[in-house]
Formats: C-alpha cells, structure tokens, sequence
C-alpha cells in the first residue's frame, strides 16, 4: 500500500501541473472572436427562413437534413412560380421589364412574401436562405467570428478625433467604418483591420444582435462581389452614400480555401479576393500593395484569409440577413414604391451600392446608376407629380455588409445543373457535385455525417 505521502506528494503535482498548464500563454485562434449567441440555432437572428417552391420536395428534404446535421432551426417559406405573378402586381408602372423573365418574376415574388412576413410579424432580424444554400460543417464558429468582424460596419461608437476630416462632425450615431469614409483623403485609399484588432477596440455591446445594433442587411451568400472603390483625393470627405473603404481581415482561417479555388463558378474567373491573393514563396512579404493599371494599385491577402467589407456589385442572393429597419425599407422600395429594372439580386446590389440615392444627392451618382435605373427615375421625375417625388430617394444610405469568400454558396448537384443562372452558365461537371468556396461542405458530407462517418473537404491545401 501506497505511503501516505506519496498520495500527498502525486496530488501537490498534479495540482502544479494545472496550474502551470492554466497560466501558460496559448496561441488565440479566430474560433475564439465574436459573441456567443452566434452558436445557437438561429446562428444569433432571430429565425432563419428558406424559400422552396412546394413542388421541390427533393430540396426541402436536403435543406432539413442539412439544418439538423448542423443544428440550424430552420423555417420554410413557399416559393412563387414565376407564372402565378400577374404583371398587375408588379410594383411601379405594373409593366414587365425589358430583360425581366418569367423565373424574375417568382423570385421577387418569394423574397417579398419573405420580407413581408418579417414584417407582419416584427421580426427583430432574419437570415434568408435559398433552397439550393449549402455551408460549412463549421458554420457556427464562422459566424460568431464574422459577427465580431461586421460590428466596425454596424455598432456606432463614440466620435474618435483621430479619423476626423476638418469641418466634419460626426454624427452620434457614427461607426467606425462612417470615421473612415470621412477621413483624410490623403490617407490610405484602403484601410484594413485585422480581427484581432477590432476584438481589442471599445465598441459597444449591440443590443439589436450580436452583430450590431445599425445595419439593413448582411450578404453571407453570393456568387462573388467586389471590394468598394478605393477612395481618391478628388473624393468628397462628406460623401455619405460612398461605400467606406474600410477591410476587417480574418487571416489563418481554416475554413477558407487557396486562391485558386476562389471561384463564383465553375468556368468563371476568380472573384476580386481570389485575385488579389499572395501566392509567391513562404518568405516574401504577404501584404504589400502591387502596381496596378495607371495609379491604381491592388492589395494582396496571404492564403486562408476572410475579408469582411461593404459590398460592390454583389451578386445571388443564396444568403443574406436583414434588420426588421431592412425588410420595412427593402419591402417599401421594391414591393410598393419603385419599378423593377432587373431581377431580385441586381437590384438589391444597386441598393447596397447607393443608386437609390436622395435626388438632391443623385448628380453624384451619374456613373453608378446601371441596368436602366437612371431613365427609370428619369420618367417618374419627369411625368410622376408630386404623389412619386418620395419614392425617388432613400433619405439614408443602406447598411450593407457582406463577406469573401462568402459563407454560404449554391450547391451544384449530381448530373444536373443549378436552377438559377449566372455568368458562367451556372452549371457544374455532369458527373460531379460541388459547392464554390466551401472547405467542409455539409450537402456534400450528408451521407456521411448521418452514418456517424468523418467528414471531407472537397480541396487540400
């Protein structure tokens, strides 16, 4: 039998071992940023819908699966088939658009149904899915950290005088990314921030969700966007509906793939962050500027790196999340106030670009109005009265937040192409599966996780 004192002896070491163990500095991974309502079942909004035509009964069974693999909660909302929606509903002048198609047409349909549900039933936030999303295995630890990336773009802090502009006041309401779209333009055309940064900022806690407290919507899935334009000395320092320039970088983040993988589609080119992508030696620098056409210069990320921005000619809508200050806006100007010029998710991105600017400020916007907006207001400005004079501007710019590589993606299925269409032809290999931009996807890994088996990822390093 053991002496009495080595008993002792053996617990007073493990003891100093804990000890030792606990107060060891330990490397601090991404996984460790943001709030922790982001690991519920909602992923920290307050429901998650996804639309589904009823006749797609194969979608809703993978989406439920998908949901319950991941310990998502999810709420379906029916589809609208684009020969149920009469032209006489369509808001504006009743009339088709050139170039509007018939699947234009249910698309809208369902995503107003969407946002009139939200709010009817004053939905404080909401994700909105489409039937053919698919995301991460690990999409709970993506979102917590996305959320703590998004909050400089949507939580408003106090003035800081060292991003002030001379004779520009920021409001109280200001975030930090309103401080530098006001800044020197003299200063850096692109500002980045990496996350361990911002987790180091003052911010205040939201209250709204835990991903800000003052923000429309947040574009989780697309099929590529670009970063805003850089900002240049000729710039107005109190442009507010210009997108500010500012980046929060997610760098080391195992869950994005390399750069050559960064495509919207299978025979499309690389989005903007695949292109703007360090693939040099290990020992050159990975974050230096590059000589770009004329003046311009391109900034270049390291491999494995998330950037959170606002969004620039986003398109596809397999994700995005509103504020219920979002769905009112977003229902108003394209369900009841203003015609239709192109389908659901080009005109959600002139939206979050500004091309619905206030009238007095639409004379800054000449360049960026597209696909037909500007002859739009142009006739209702002309020939509307006075009863239209309101429906031309927004009063405020949106709050659009989005993310590279997104965090959602279309899934391409076995032998069949996507149901939606897209540059590229949105068409995957006939003999294949695959999700764009997705490391771990969980449509891809569905037989596997319900048989108890380990997961896949669809690309190594």
């Amino acid at each position: 039998m053991m002496p009495r004192a080595r008993y002792i002896a053996i617990g007073f070491l493990v003891i100093f071992v804990l000890l030792r163990w606990y107060k060891t500095p330990r490397q601090q991974t991404t996984t460790d940023f943001g709030p922790l309502e982001a690991f519920n079942s909602t992923l920290g909004f307050q429901r998650i819908f996804a639309i589904n035509l009823p006749a797609r009964t194969d979608r809703r069974d993978v989406l439920t699966l998908a949901a319950a693999l991941t310990g998502l909660n999810i709420s379906f909302v029916d589809g609208v088939a684009g020969a149920d929606v009469a032209d006489s509903v369509l808001p504006g002048n009743g009339k088709t658009p050139m170039g509007f198609t018939v699947g234009n047409k249910g698309s809208w349909r369902a995503h107003m149904n969407v946002l009139q549900r939200i709010v009817q039933e004053n939905i404080t936030t909401a994700l909105i899915l489409e039937d053919d999303a698919d995301w991460d295995i690990r999409i709970k630890s993506q979102m917590r950290v996305f959320a703590a990336a998004a909050r400089p773009f949507t939580q408003p802090v106090s003035p800081s005088s060292s991003a002030k502009t001379p004779g520009w006041q920021p409001p109280s309401e200001a975030t930090l990314a309103d401080l530098y779209r006001h800044s020197s333009p003299n200063s850096e055309a692109v500002i980045d921030i990496p996350i361990s940064r911002v987790v180091t900022m003052d911010l205040p806690n939201p209250h709204l969700s835990p991903y800000g407290d003052d923000w429309d919507l947040l574009w989780l899935g697309h099929c590529g966007t670009d970063f805003p334009e850089e900002r240049r000395a000729t710039d107005r320092s109190d442009d507010r509906w210009k997108p500010p320039p500012l980046r929060v970088t997610i760098p080391d983040d195992p869950t994005v793939p390399l750069s050559k993988y960064l495509v919207p589609h299978p025979f499309a080119l690389g989005d903007s962050l695949g292109k703007q992508t360090f693939t040099g030696s290990d020992d050159e620098d990975n974050h230096e500027w590059v000589d770009g056409e004329g003046p311009r210069r391109s900034k270049r990320y390291a491999q494995h790196t998330r950037v959170v921005h606002a969004p620039r000619k986003a398109v596809c809508t397999q994700a995005y999340a509103v504020s219920q200050r979002g769905a009112r806006r977003l229902l108003w100007r394209f369900g009841v106030g203003m015609g239709l010029t192109a389908g659901w998710d080009l005109v959600l991105s002139d939206w979050c670009d500004g091309v619905y600017a206030s009238p007095s400020l639409s004379s800054l916007y000449g360049n960026h109005r597209r696909r037909g907006e500007g002859e739009e207001l142009k006739a209702r400005e002309g020939d509307g009265g006075s009863d239209d004079e309101e429906v031309d501007g927004d009063g405020r710019p949106p709050v659009c937040v989005t993310v590279q590589p997104p965090l959602f993606s279309h899934h391409f299925g076995r032998g069949k192409g996507s149901d939606i269409s897209a540059a590229g032809g949105g068409f995957w290999k006939k003999k294949g599966e695959m999700t764009p931009y997705i490391r771990l996807s969980v449509r891809l890994n569905l037989g596997r996780l319900v048989n108890g088996m380990e997961p896949r990822e669809q690309w190594d390093d």
